[in-house]
């Protein structure tokens, strides 16, 4: 072991490992009732997920409304140094807007996956230390 790594910090990495895709997991996407401009003036959400009228979706980061025109840059990478492009959708063209909330189903799933893999992992662990015989 790393003179420097504790048993005690590699455990509290080892839990925020366990824990950092709850960032994402638990959260999903939710279709808001409102028109587009009314969302975004009560809720100001960072990204929405945009359902066209053909049925098609795009995630807009930064949205606002101009006009009559939903915009905001387009959610991906760009090369280095370039910004994303800027991405206008007619309202017209939009069937409805979605946007990032809390989701009690992913939360539960992900933890009790994370539950399930602990506890095959000491299962494991208590097989191939008790393989010889040592543990009776």
């Amino acid at each position: 072991m790393h003179p420097h790594l504790s048993p005690t910090l590699l455990r509290g990495i080892g839990v925020l490992l366990l824990i950092a895709p709850c960032a994402t997991a638990c959260t999903g996407w939710r279709v808001q009732r409102l028109a587009p401009e009314s969302v975004l003036v009560a809720q100001q959400p960072p990204s929405i997920l945009v359902t066209r009228t053909d049925g098609s979706r795009q995630v807009l980061n930064q949205p606002t409304v101009v006009q009559d025109t939903l915009q905001g840059t387009a959610h991906g990478r760009a090369a280095p140094g370039t910004p994303l492009p800027t991405e206008r959708i007619a309202l017209s063209d939009v069937r409805h807007v979605s946007t990032r909330s809390f989701s009690i189903g992913k939360t539960f799933g992900l933890l009790v996956g994370l539950g399930a893999l602990a506890f095959g992992g000491l299962i494991a662990a208590y097989g191939i230390a008790c393989s010889g015989g040592q543990c009776n």
